[in-house]
C-alpha cells in the first residue's frame, strides 16, 4: 500500500462496499499489524463493542482474519488478495447477470406498459464521476449531428481516463459528427492540454477552442445535437472525497436551444487551441475584433479592463451618459487616485453642467457639439464601442451592453485614439462654453464658425449641399441638423467610423 495514499485507499475501499468505519480498522490494521480487539479500541478511540461488531463483519466479508489465541489478535488481508477477491464477485455477478439476462426481459415485457410514443421533457439528477462519465459516453453514442461541450481541462483528462473518448473513436459517424469543446487553457494546465491533444486520434472531427472572455459565467455542460444536456451543477474540490460530483441531465427543449445559443456564442468569440497555446508560449497575443452579445458578459469585460487601466482612459459620450459618469464617480475617484489619465469628450448642456463640475475634479472634460459612436479607450490597448452610453441612467443593463463591440486590434486602436486626440485639440472646455448658445430657443447670438474641416464631415456624411463658407452659420443651427438627422444602427455607425479613420 506505499504507492497509494490513505485517503485513496479509504475511497476504493467504500466504493467496494465497506463503511467508512470498515476501511478505518483495515487501515490501521493493514499499517500495524496483528492487533488484538482492545488494543484496537483503544487506538482508534472507540467504545470496544463497537470494536468488535466491525471486526466480525470486516472477517466475514473476508478482509479480516484472527489468530487462535484465548485473546485473539486480528490482522489485515492483503490489498492484492481483497482487490483480487471483488473482481472474482464482480466477474461472477456480472457472469449471472447475462446469462439470466434473456430469462428477465422476457419477463419484464409481460409485466412493463407500453412506452408513451410521444417525447416528454425529463430531468435526471446523476451522481458520482462514473455514473456522469457512463451518460456522457452514452450521448457520443447518439449524437447523429454535433457534440458541443464547456469543461475544464482537467475534466477532459478525466473523461479520456474514463474511455469515454473510445466511444467516439468506435462512433459509426466519427468522421461526419463535429465534436467540439471549449476550455480555458492557462500556464497552469498548458502541459495537461498538450498531452491530451497528443492522445485524440486525427480521424476524428474534433476541434477546441479557448473563449476570449473567459468561462467564469457559464456552467460546465454538454450539449447533444440541439436534443439533450447534462449540466455539471457541483464544484468538484481537490479532495475527490469532500464532494460527489453531481449533473442534471435534461431534454428540455427551451433548455436545450438557450444553452445552444450560449455555447454558439462563446465559441464565435474564442481562438483555436492551437493559437492560444501558441499565445502562452510566446507571450504574443493575437488581435481580436467580436461582437459581445451577452450583455452581461459585456458588462463584466468592461468592468474588468476599465478598472485595471494603467495609464489613460479615453471617452466619448453622450450629454445623458456624462450624467451616468458622474453617478459613477467612485469609480473614477479609485483610477484618478492611481494616476491614471481621464479624457472625458461629451456635449455639454444645461442638464450636465453640475455633473461636469464634479466630475472635472478628477478628469479632464470637453464640450463637443455632437455625440459620436459611445466609445471607451483603455490604455490605447482595448476599445468599446455601445449603442447606448455604458453609464446611461435612463436605459436598461441590458440594452447598454447588449451587442458591444470590443477590440484589442493594435491598427484599429490607434486610429480611433487618433481620431479621439485629434477631436481633443478642436473641442472646448468647459469654462469657455456659452451654454446658452448652445441650449436656449431664445437666443440668436451669432457664433463663428471653427475651421471648414471642424463641420464638413457632417455636410459629406448627412449630404447636406450648403456650403459652411457661404454665409455665417451659428453653431445652435449645424447642431440642430445633426441631432434631427437621420438615425442608422449601431453597425452602420461603426463603418462609418471606420471609413473617417
Amino acid at each position: 500500500m506505499a504507492g497509494l495514499s490513505e485517503t485513496t485507499i479509504k475511497e476504493v475501499l467504500e466504493n467496494l462496499g465497506l463503511t467508512g468505519k470498515e476501511a478505518e480498522v483495515y487501515i490501521f490494521l493493514a499499517k500495524r499489524g496483528p492487533q488484538k480487539g482492545v488494543v484496537l479500541a483503544k487506538q482508534l478511540k472507540k467504545h470496544k463493542a463497537q470494536i468488535y461488531r466491525i471486526l466480525k463483519r470486516l472477517q466475514t466479508k473476508g478482509l479480516v482474519e484472527s489468530t487462535l489465541e484465548a485473546t485473539p489478535r486480528f490482522t489485515a488481508v492483503p490489498f492484492e488478495k481483497v482487490l483480487d477477491q471483488f473482481i472474482k464477485i464482480k466477474q461472477e455477478e456480472a457472469a449471472f447477470i447475462e446469462k439470466t439476462k434473456k430469462d428477465w426481459l422476457n419477463h419484464w415485457k409481460k409485466i412493463s406498459k407500453p412506452r408513451i410514443q410521444q417525447s416528454m421533457e425529463k430531468f435526471v439528477v446523476i451522481e458520482g464521476s462514473k455514473r456522469i462519465y457512463s451518460k456522457i459516453a452514452e450521448m457520443i453514442e447518439n449524437t447523429t449531428i454535433k457534440l458541443s461541450a464547456i469543461s475544464t481541462v482537467k475534466d477532459l483528462v478525466r473523461a479520456e481516463q474514463f474511455g469515454v473518448f473510445d466511444f467516439a473513436y468506435n462512433h459509426p459517424l466519427k468522421t461526419e459528427v463535429k465534436f467540439r469543446f471549449l476550455t480555458e487553457i492557462n500556464n497552469q494546465n498548458l502541459k495537461a492540454i498538450k498531452l491530451l491533444k497528443t492522445k485524440l486520434r486525427t480521424e476524428l472531427n474534433f476541434k477546441g477552442r479557448n473563449p476570449d472572455l473567459g468561462l467564469s459565467l457559464f456552467p460546465r455542460m454538454v450539449v447533444r445535437d440541439e436534443e439533450e444536456i447534462l449540466f455539471f451543477i457541483s464544484t468538484r474540490t481537490d479532495s475527490p472525497t469532500k464532494e460527489r460530483e453531481v449533473c442534471l441531465s435534461t431534454n428540455c427543449k427551451s433548455l436545450v436551444q438557450a444553452f445552444s445559443k450560449v455555447f454558439e456564442d462563446l465559441w464565435r468569440n474564442s481562438t483555436n487551441i492551437e493559437k492560444k497555446i501558441e499565445e502562452i508560449e510566446t507571450g504574443i497575443k493575437a488581435p481580436k475584433t467580436f461582437i459581445i452579445n451577452d450583455a452581461g458578459t459585456a458588462k463584466n469585460r468592461y468592468s474588468e479592463i476599465v478598472n485595471s487601466a494603467n495609464e489613460e482612459i479615453l471617452m466619448m459620450t453622450s450629454s445623458d451618459g456624462l450624467i451616468g459618469l458622474y453617478k459613477n464617480l467612485d469609480s473614477l475617484k479609485d483610477l484618478a487616485e492611481k494616476d491614471v489619465s481621464i479624457k472625458v469628450l461629451a456635449p455639454i448642456v444645461n442638464k450636465n453642467l453640475e455633473a461636469t463640475q464634479h466630475l472635472s475634479k478628477f478628469c479632464e472634460i470637453r464640450h463637443i457639439p455632437v455625440s459620436y459612436v459611445q466609445t471607451t479607450l483603455v490604455d490605447g490597448e482595448h476599445l468599446f464601442q455601445f449603442k447606448t452610453p455604458p453609464f446611461s441612467q435612463e436605459a436598461s443593463e441590458s440594452s447598454i451592453f447588449e451587442s458591444t463591440f470590443y477590440s484589442n486590434d493594435s491598427k484599429y486602436v490607434e486610429r480611433t485614439r487618433i481620431m479621439f486626440n485629434d477631436l481633443w485639440k478642436r473641442s472646448q472646455s468647459p469654462s469657455k462654453i456659452t451654454l446658452d448658445s448652445i441650449t436656449s430657443r431664445k437666443s440668436r447670438t451669432q457664433i463663428s464658425i471653427p475651421k471648414e474641416t471642424d463641420y464638413s464631415i457632417y455636410f459629406k456624411l448627412f449630404g447636406w449641399t450648403k456650403d459652411p463658407k457661404s454665409k455665417a452659420l451659428q453653431e445652435k443651427d449645424i447642431i440642430g441638423k445633426i441631432v434631427n438627422a437621420k438615425k442608422y444602427p449601431l453597425f452602420i455607425h461603426q463603418r462609418i467610423l471606420v471609413c473617417l479613420i
